[in-house]
């Protein structure tokens, strides 16, 4: 008798403690049964409101190789609610369908979360013929703004790279910072600068001595960036990155054209060399050619991860905002509260992510559309 297509998947069962919809307790236990008929298992993953407790490669049973492995597994929850998913994948890669619950933790004295900000941007390069005017500025405006008195968090750590601060050297450090934050904690991290493009359409943050005709020597790749956000302790996680190409692109249906553009009129481009344009798909536009690029992943770290250009596009800063147009739109949203839609005095994920796709638009008629390489729908939490 053929085997159905679902019997080909392999399939994870949950057990335990799933009846217990509330809890005053912060430990949940649960037994995960990972199973398939034919293959070894190879990965378990669970995620916690979208986030990943053992990151986005989930933990690797392959050793094992058993078709069939039990974990008992003790989950820290987050004060309130809780959605859990829990799926597995074979050793060829096919994944189970997802097993979801919900339980809501109810702390009898919640403390308040801790912000951890680490912002970095260069300004100064080597080659000064490159230099940028405001994303120095923009990470000393937003350690500013952060540093502010405010009722949402018991303490902000902000830590700052600055020009030849933001190094491979400086940026390995962080790592170590991110993996002592707490269950409950926010971490925001902020980078502004050159945005780099290798000939594989690779994505680099340029460190004051990247060589911008070859970005992997020295550059931040876009990887390393979203790894320091992986597997760390914190689950309210945003990324934010106001530079040219940051958007996520389809290197498939896109060409690199190599052209010195930095500078038009009163503002510059937050780009070296690079142009994107289409091969040969009959778009009209690069807001078309952002749409149709963009790729959301399904594996994440479980941050939000706003950029401030599609992938196709140039991010762009002036003497008219005296800052990178994103950085401007973005602590005017949160400094103003002009972010709060609903006027609750609270500025959500949510809502900074609307304010500021409606407003960078706006004041760059159109030429700058910030976009969303991940996002964490699961996980709605207050920034400001």
């Amino acid at each position: 008798m053929p085997k159905t297509a679902e019997q080909n998947y392999p399939k994870v069962t949950v057990t335990g403690q799933q009846g217990v919809y509330r809890t005053d307790k912060e430990l949940f236990a649960i037994t995960i049964k990972a199973s398939d008929a034919a293959q070894v298992i190879k990965t378990i993953h669970v995620l916690v409101n979208g986030v990943p407790i053992w990151g986005v490669n989930g933990k690797d049973v392959a050793a094992e190789n058993k078709k069939t492995v039990e974990k008992k597994v003790t989950l820290s929850l987050s004060n309130g609610n809780n959605a859990i998913a829990v799926y597995c994948t074979n050793i060829s890669g096919i994944s189970s369908f997802t097993n979801t619950f919900q339980v809501r933790y109810e702390a009898p004295a919640p403390p308040k979360p801790s912000l951890h900000v680490i912002a970095m941007g260069v300004s100064n390069y080597q080659n000064a013929e490159l230099n940028l005017q405001y994303p120095s500025k923009d990470v000393n405006d937003l350690a500013l703004f952060f540093k502010s008195k405010n009722s949402v968090y018991e303490k902000v750590t902000v830590q700052t790279l600055l020009d030849d601060q933001f190094n491979e050297k400086g940026f390995k450090k962080l790592r170590e910072t991110l993996s002592k934050t707490k269950i409950n904690d926010a971490v925001v991290v902020f980078w502004a600068g050159h945005g780099l493009l290798d000939d594989n359409l690779n994505y680099y943050l340029a460190t004051h001595d990247v060589d911008f005709n070859n970005p992997a020597a020295k550059g931040v790749s876009y990887e390393a960036l979203e790894a320091l956000l992986d597997s760390i302790p914190a689950r309210q996680k945003l990324l934010l990155v106001d530079a040219c190409h940051s958007g996520e692109i389809d290197k498939a249906s896109v060409a690199l054209i190599k052209e010195k553009r930095t500078e038009s009129g009163e503002v510059k481009f937050r780009s070296f060399n690079t142009r994107i344009a289409p091969r040969a798909d009959g778009l009209q536009n690069a807001f078309e050619l952002m749409k149709q690029s963009f790729v959301d992943t399904r594996r994440s770290t479980g941050a939000t991860v706003i950029s401030s250009a599609g992938g196709v596009e140039f991010a762009i800063e002036g003497e008219k905002w005296k800052n990178g147009v994103f950085t401007f739109c973005l602590l005017k949203g949160l400094r103003e509260q002009a972010a709060d839609a609903n006027k609750d005095g609270k500025v959500m994920i949510s809502e900074l992510e609307a304010y500021i796709s409606q407003e960078v638009p706006r004041l760059t008629d159109g030429r700058q559309q910030p976009a969303f390489r991940t996002e964490n729908i699961a996980n709605d939490w207050r920034v400001w």
